[in-house]
């Protein structure tokens, strides 16, 4: 029995979809700005997302020889850039902590982070970072009280595979 037309239009229009309009879009995605990833609670760049688009970031495991036996798990950050090569909106979570005392949950933070030199208009790439760290986490896990900070982070390219990079963050 033979198809009517309207199905087969569907089909080659479902087909084309699927199979055509990935190529198509494929130049636009390889001219798209770098992605700089940030580990969280690990590093940071001065690079930001572009607009309107998310990352999901979680770091596996860490700790501070601050504190050898306290060990964080599944620190994750949501970054999505507002403004294009300005400005994007950040939402973090320190994660499962667990130490020689018992385990509980972390805080919650939440900032923005803007670029305010980029390395191709000025010598390096200049960013800055301000954060309210939320006192929703297990006592023993929370810095005890919503605190502000400030982060500075700076990077310069020297070649293809080396670059200079620095941090500077102030906690009120």
């Amino acid at each position: 029995m033979a198809q009517p037309v309207f199905a087969r239009r569907r089909i080659l229009l479902v087909a084309c979809h699927i199979f055509v309009l990935p190529f198509l879009a494929a130049p636009a995605i390889t001219q798209a700005e770098p992605y700089c990833p940030e580990r969280p609670g690990v590093t940071n760049s001065p690079c930001i997302m572009q607009k309107n688009a998310l990352s999901i970031e979680v770091g596996v495991a860490t700790y501070t020889k601050d504190q050898p036996d306290q060990y964080a798990f599944s620190q994750t950050l949501l970054r999505l850039g507002i403004i294009a090569d300005v400005a994007e909106m950040r939402l973090g979570w320190a994660g499962v902590m667990d130490d020689t005392t018992g385990s509980g949950v972390g805080d919650v933070n939440l900032g923005t982070k803007i670029q305010v030199l980029r390395q191709d208009t000025a010598v390096f790439d200049l960013g800055a970072t301000a954060n309210v760290i939320l006192d929703v986490g297990d006592k023993r896990f929370s810095a005890s009280g919503n605190n502000p900070s400030l982060l500075l982070m700076a990077s310069r390219n020297l070649s293809d595979q080396v670059a200079y990079t620095g941090n500077y963050q102030v906690t009120f």
